[in-house]
């Protein structure tokens, strides 16, 4: 089984988009990990020039809080009118307003071009370290490695390193937009010490 970051080929959302074209169905998007600069563009559908009819968004949105959002166009759009859902995260005054000073603060301090750099820079260091495999996009990095993941994870944390194992041999590195490239720099020395 395939487990950590996978980035679909350049033609999957395409054909995706054309057969719901062809078949009168919606195209729905779940950007609620990669959404708001993770993978180095706003959304990761930008990579493929795929516009969907509905997106799923949440984590970052909100820097955090809880907050989820559903964006919508053409008929798609016209099927929720106001009123026809609630939620216990529906976005009170607040956490809108985290939204909003969240969004401003990556479009000010260009996080999206940041992670799209920085994600260069920590596949670099990490391909160094003679992977298996190294995917992603960004800052959201998946790595095989021929090794036991699950106790690399628990050793690293003993060195103060957080990073996570989404199958035995496979590692997922999705570090914050705001990260250095000294700690990048931190986190590849324990993996390789490590390995």
């Amino acid at each position: 089984m395939r487990q950590g970051v996978y980035v679909p080929d350049g033609d999957y959302l395409r054909t995706a988009r054309d057969i719901c074209d062809d078949q009168g169905a919606l195209l729905i998007l779940d950007e609620v990990q990669t959404g708001f600069g993770r993978t180095g563009r706003w959304f990761a559908k930008e990579h493929s020039g795929v516009v969907p009819d509905i997106i799923c968004l949440a984590k970052a949105i909100a820097g955090g809080l809880p907050m989820g959002a559903m964006l919508a166009r053409g008929s798609s759009s016209e099927s929720f009118q106001k009123g026809d859902h609630g939620s216990t995260f529906a976005g009170g005054p607040l956490i809108c307003a985290a939204a909003l000073a969240t969004i401003d603060v990556i479009r000010e301090e260009k996080l999206v071009e940041r992670s799209e750099e920085l994600g260069r820079y920590l596949k670099s260091e990490i391909e160094k370290l003679n992977p298996r495999e190294v995917r992603g996009l960004g800052l959201m990095v998946g790595l095989d490695l021929n090794c036991d993941c699950k106790s690399l994870v628990e050793k690293a944390l003993q060195k103060g390193v957080l990073i996570n194992n989404t199958g035995e041999h496979t590692l997922r590195l999705i570090p914050p937009l705001v990260v250095t490239k000294e700690e990048i720099d931190r986190v590849v020395e324990v993996i390789g010490e490590l390995l």
